[in-house]
């Protein structure tokens, strides 16, 4: 930039912007470009964390959710298997529906000269966290024997949970992994509450008139028999020079004691 006086007139000559204009406005720009990169990455951040939270909420949800699930299980006899629609989840389940490919039928055999479908409602309204329904479906040594029915099911489990979401839950009831499995006899609670509900009626048949149920009562005087045995063993000890042995083996029998050979006293007053 240079000036130029021409009479009276003063002329500005402008040569274009210097390098220090040049480098304010390229320090500018960039701190344009920071400040707007900066910014982006902040909104992305923003945008993750809502993300992760969302996600985080989500699993938490799922979490909250109930799970119900259909098994198979030997019941406390170890007689019957017993099918059982159950809650697994951490919130109640509502309108629980169950459906099988193939209809569950109980074998025939024993008191059943016929197969007979196992009932299961058509609806559950609702099943507590932890809450379970079971019925008794089939006895495996029974099923066993039968070789035509069907021993696969494909079921799946229909439900509600928080927020009447639609939730869904598949099991596969095989039959073949149960008809070999062989138990021990474990007795429980049930049994101890029926051997007492027996021994009850036993006691309520006692009666103190002759000729009736009562309990019967052995009454030994111990004292009288063990004198008698010491007098019998000094009476062999004074007669054994005496008689042959076929004589004390007579009298011996005749309290019912048999001939071993010589007497020991052990422990005598």
């Amino acid at each position: 930039m240079f000036q130029e006086n021409l009479g009276n007139s003063l002329f500005v000559l402008d040569s274009g912007p210097s390098a220090t204009d040049w480098i304010g406005a390229v320090s500018a720009a960039l701190t344009f470009v920071v400040a707007g990169i900066a910014l982006a990455f902040a909104w992305g951040q923003i945008k993750e964390a809502e993300k992760t939270r969302q996600q985080v909420a989500d699993i938490e949800r799922d979490k909250a959710q109930p799970m119900v699930v259909a098994f198979m299980e030997m019941n406390d006899t170890k007689f019957f298997m017993e099918l059982v629609i159950k809650n697994f989840g951490q919130t109640p389940a509502y309108d629980v529906r169950f459906t099988s490919d193939l209809p569950l039928q109980q074998a025939s055999g024993g008191n059943m000269p016929e197969r007979r479908e196992v009932l299961v409602p058509e609806v559950i309204p609702f099943l507590a966290p932890g809450q379970e329904w079971r019925t008794i479906w089939d006895a495996p040594f029974i099923r066993s024997k039968d070789r035509t029915i069907t021993d696969r099911h494909q079921a799946t489990i229909r439900f509600k949970g928080l927020d009447d979401t639609h939730l869904t839950s598949s099991a596969i009831l095989d039959w073949s992994i149960w008809k070999a499995v062989s138990y021990t006899d474990t007795y429980g609670i049930h049994h101890v509450a029926k051997e007492l509900k027996e021994l009850r009626s036993i006691v309520d048949r006692w009666t103190e008139q002759p000729n009736k149920s009562g309990i019967r009562v052995t009454v030994r005087n111990g004292d009288a028999k063990d004198l008698r045995i010491r007098k019998l063993r000094e009476e062999e000890a004074q007669d054994r020079e005496e008689n042959p042995p076929p004589k004390r083996a007579t009298i011996r029998s005749e309290i019912g004691i048999e001939d071993e050979g010589p007497a020991t006293i052990v422990g005598t007053d």
